[in-house]
């Protein structure tokens, strides 16, 4: 899924001129402790709530003290939700900012609002692997794609389908009940499929494992 499809696009406007208050008001409302700014127009940074003294909040200081603070980090409405989780994981966020191509911010992520995401797409608790496919909506074949699986003594243990940028392709991601999918990814390569990314075992660097145990890790947070 889009970066923009699953982010809260209503998320209050909170300008370096305004004050603590406002962030504190943000922060307990949404349930959260990092708070997008903005200048003008563009997006400045993330605001940790949790660097902010009770003294801090007392004096109402103004929030362009703390401009130092910021965290400049942020990802593009046109970038996968996988994109924001190393991210998420690794700085312990509460959210992520989504900006457009002018650094305009249009919205936040929730480290909850991915959770639920994913345990809805992927079957989390089964063991086995997943693979995510770029497949051309008019070539889009399911049973051409179980029967790849299946010739490799491996299951299918659910499917999702989503749209990308481009209206004539689609991501399919499949969950598999095998740790070690390196012979079915040879099959799919063999089929002309092209694979984004997956998370097989057996792989030292691949990027969708290391994002797997990033999640795990923020459900933890």
């Amino acid at each position: 899924m889009l970066a923009s499809k699953l982010m809260i696009q209503d998320f209050p406007i909170i300008k370096e001129s305004d004050n603590i208050d406002r962030v504190s008001e943000v922060a307990f409302e949404f349930d959260v402790f990092h708070v997008p700014i903005v200048k003008g127009e563009k997006y400045v940074g993330l605001l940790p709530f949790d660097i902010l003294s009770e003294l801090d909040i007392l004096e109402d200081k103004k929030i362009l003290e703390f401009r130092n603070d910021l965290l400049p980090i942020s990802i593009k409405e046109s970038d996968f939700v996988f994109s924001a989780i190393k991210p998420i994981a690794d700085m312990e966020l509460t959210l992520m900012p989504v900006v457009d191509e002018n650094e305009k911010l249009i919205g936040v992520i929730r480290n909850i609002d991915i959770i639920k995401y994913l345990s809805q797409t992927i079957s989390l608790s089964e063991p086995g692997s997943f693979i995510t496919l770029m497949v051309n909506q008019r070539d889009y074949n399911l049973q051409e794609i179980s029967r790849i699986v299946e010739s490799n003594n491996a299951k299918v243990l659910s499917l999702y389908l989503e749209p990308t940028n481009e209206t004539d392709e689609m991501l399919v991601t499949l969950k598999i009940d095998r740790k070690i999918i390196s012979h079915i990814l040879a099959t799919f390569n063999r089929f002309g499929y092209q694979y984004l990314a997956h998370s097989g075992f057996e792989e030292h660097n691949n990027d969708l494992l290391d994002r797997y145990r990033l999640l795990m890790k923020m459900m933890n947070i």
